[in-house]
């Protein structure tokens, strides 16, 4: 698959070291602004796949403490998450469930 669209469809972590490879080997082609497209697509890649601990999060979750708005509105949003993830969950459990029991 082509890397644009690949970065376009199904980006992952190890796209971070063929887009820098694909800057390198072409450097020599590129114009100054696409030299700096790449540059700012290889950081945006390395920030978004970077660990995340949960003191690096502890400022955001001060600023969110500080917005009752957003507060509720996260609340909202992880527990309807979490109740789509519950019926996911039961979901694949009765998958599981009927192949097994269509194998026999």
């Amino acid at each position: 698959m082509n890397l644009r669209v690949k970065l376009h469809r199904q980006p992952d972590e190890t796209d971070i070291k063929k887009v820098k490879e694909f800057r390198t080997s072409n450097e020599s082609k590129l114009s100054e602004k696409q030299e700096k497209s790449f540059i700012e697509l290889i950081t945006d890649l390395e920030k978004f796949y970077r660990p995340t601990s949960a003191a690096s999060l502890k400022v955001y979750i001060n600023q969110v403490a500080s917005k009752p708005d957003l507060t509720k509105n996260l609340k909202t949003t992880l527990n309807i998450t979490l109740q789509l993830l519950y019926q996911f969950l039961n979901f694949l459990k009765w998958s599981v469930i009927l192949l097994q029991k269509s194998k026999k």
